[in-house]
């Protein structure tokens, strides 16, 4: 009874084993990904970064906050305070520390690094 009940949970494992999705073959570190969504969509509050984070993998919004501040002190990104002054209400955004247009970001994907000819 005990090698029936042995092969037959082998054979689910191996069935399970060979539904499962092979890993990716190259991820970005949520670092840079948190770095590219604020190159692409400029400064955002940690809730406008968590609505782009999320799709692309963030796990969790205590993870993307840790990221935020952990950025911040290598100087990858910048924190700064935006205060209204009509209701005098400030907001605290994260933007990158080079201001990058979208263009710029676009065109740099997009095109291939250009070869200079020296005659």
């Amino acid at each position: 009874m005990f090698a029936t009940r042995a092969s037959l949970f082998a054979a689910r494992v191996a069935k399970a084993a060979a539904k499962a999705p092979p890993p990716p073959a190259f991820e970005l570190p949520p670092s840079k990904i948190v770095e590219n969504l604020l190159i692409q969509h400029g400064p955002q509050t940690v809730s406008g970064c968590w609505t782009f984070a999320e799709p692309a993998g963030i796990k969790s919004k205590i993870r993307l906050k840790a990221l935020l501040m952990w950025l911040v002190g290598r100087n990858r990104i910048r924190q700064f305070c935006h205060v209204d002054k009509e209701t005098k209400r400030k907001e605290f955004l994260f933007g990158p520390w080079k201001k990058a247009s979208k263009l710029e970001f676009e065109s740099s994907e997009a095109a291939p690094p250009q070869e200079s000819t020296a005659a």
